[in-house]
């Protein structure tokens, strides 16, 4: 958990970042990934001159900076870097990484992602948002309660709004509303106003090593927090009440536990979302609540905005126009087509704890067969994880995996989706595996009925499958015909919520 080197205290980012040097040259390496290209877009809206490189292709985070005037480079090389003053990294880049290599070779101050956010939170009164689940969602609900109360915060995020078609919001107000990746440690420096943790899992173990560590990382994340301001956590999260009488100061709780200090109750599934009540420590509290988003799981995410908001003395008024109107974040639960009456789900769950939750709430809505479609993601997580991999798909009604994505990573012997496909089959599952994009389209096209339902989940490349699968299901279902006066029933797409 060392930071690179040389140091952030060897620089005035605070000053750096309020007032843009003419002849600094910001370079990203990796500016494509969702956390990266939200620095970027902001360092370049304050008016520093930002440049960065990635080998990813059909990028919206890339296509907008590039509308932003950033200079970008396909490749990964050394001459990139020739003139930069400064090169931000995030942990997934390698250490044998040419523009790594070469800015090490001459000098160049080197600067981890998180790093550069935790200075960032020195500007503004933060919010910072971490937690092995839910907290990209957590800060798009965060960020929705701000806006709609006037407060126009500065907002980065670790996924695509849908509210502001970006994973990044300009305000200009006193308040930063963030995303904390906790994958690396680095959630720990950041300088927070409220702090939340949404639940803590035993992952990214391979980083952490033991389940002591992952809580000390979490330690330093509650002592950076204003001796003012407030932690909260999430009193349902098991390890977290594990962890809660260590932590050494107190904290706002909230969940579905009665002890919790936002108590989220009477929860239930409507044609438009979920509804539920809400009670806040002086025992005052809302009924009826919507939120435009399925799932308990979604209630919990929310369970923090509205802490914020009876911390804040927001109006009831703006409470309930946030909850209603919030659009969700693209990748979690977004439907992406509708033909036949079969709805194609697009969902980022790789972890058991995700997919879990996220077909508990697809078998909720199916009406038909349940059909998920699974790219594993990191071959070190599915090794990891192997016991909570064979039973985390119970609520479907057949799954099928498709080749893990690496991530980078080298292959683990006897660690892979037929493995896993093998051993959830010896347990009575209904499961296959599959080796491609076209096979997983042509097998489904055969086996889909009205009212049944696809969820395709991971991290990795399989939302162009969620994408391809509506419209290759509907061609299918209706062939052209040779009366140009029979009209072929259009394949609708709807995003992110049912009508």
């Amino acid at each position: 958990m060392e930071m690179v080197t040389p140091p952030m205290s060897n620089y005035d980012w605070k000053t750096l970042l309020a007032k843009p040097v003419r002849t600094h040259i910001l370079h990203f390496v990796g500016i494509g990934g969702v956390g990266m290209s939200a620095l970027a877009h902001l360092l370049s809206h304050l008016g520093h001159c930002v440049q960065g490189s990635d080998t990813s292709a059909h990028n919206p985070y890339l296509e907008r900076l590039q509308q932003k005037g950033v200079r970008l480079f396909s490749s990964h090389h050394n001459l990139n870097v020739e003139h930069a003053t400064h090169l931000i990294i995030s942990s997934a880049i390698g250490e044998d990484n040419p523009e790594l290599i070469h800015a090490r070779k001459k000098n160049i101050p080197i600067i981890k992602r998180g790093d550069l956010l935790g200075a960032l939170t020195q500007t503004k009164k933060t919010i910072g948002i971490t937690g092995s689940h839910g907290k990209t969602t957590t800060t798009a609900l965060m960020a929705k309660m701000m806006v709609t109360a006037g407060l126009d915060p500065l907002v980065l995020n670790g996924g695509t709004m849908a509210d502001y078609d970006s994973n990044v919001y300009l305000g200009s107000g006193d308040w930063l509303v963030t995303e904390l990746d906790e994958s690396d440690g680095t959630h720990s420096r950041a300088h927070n106003y409220v702090g939340v943790i949404t639940n803590i899992d035993e992952e990214h173990m391979e980083f952490y090593q033991n389940k002591e560590t992952l809580f000390r990382s979490f330690d330093a994340f509650l002592h950076h927090i204003d001796p003012a301001g407030m932690p909260m956590v999430c009193l349902d999260d098991p390890l977290t009440k594990e962890y809660l009488p260590k932590m050494d100061r107190p904290v706002f709780t909230y969940g579905c536990d009665p002890l919790a200090s936002v108590y989220v109750h009477n929860i239930q599934a409507t044609a438009s979302g979920m509804q539920f009540d809400v009670r806040f420590p002086d025992r005052s509290g809302y009924t009826g609540l919507e939120l435009s988003l399925y799932g308990h799981h979604n209630v919990l995410n929310a369970a923090p905005a509205l802490g914020v908001a009876f911390h804040l003395g927001l109006p009831e008024a703006v409470v309930r126009k946030a909850l209603q109107e919030f659009k969700g974040v693209k990748r979690r639960f977004n439907q992406t087509g509708l033909t036949g009456r079969v709805r194609f789900i697009d969902d980022y769950a790789h972890h058991p704890v995700e997919i879990n939750a996220t077909l508990k709430t697809a078998r909720a809505l199916c009406k038909g067969r349940l059909y998920a479609v699974c790219q594993p993601h990191r071959y070190t997580r599915l090794r990891g994880l192997f016991d909570d991999f064979q039973t985390c798909f119970a609520a479907a009604d057949e799954t099928i995996l498709i080749p893990v994505h690496s991530a980078g990573e080298p292959p683990i012997r006897r660690i892979s989706s037929e493995s896993l496909a093998k051993a959830m089959k010896d347990q009575g599952q209904s499961v296959r595996f599959i080796e491609t994009f076209a096979e997983v389209t042509s097998y489904l096209k055969t086996k889909l009925h009205r009212d049944d339902m696809v969820v395709c989940m991971g991290a990795g490349t399989i939302t162009h499958l969620a994408h391809q699968l509506p419209q290759a299901v509907h061609d299918a279902q209706n062939p052209p015909h040779d009366n140009p006066a029979l009209k072929i029933p259009p394949m609708t797409t709807l995003p992110s919520t049912f009508p």
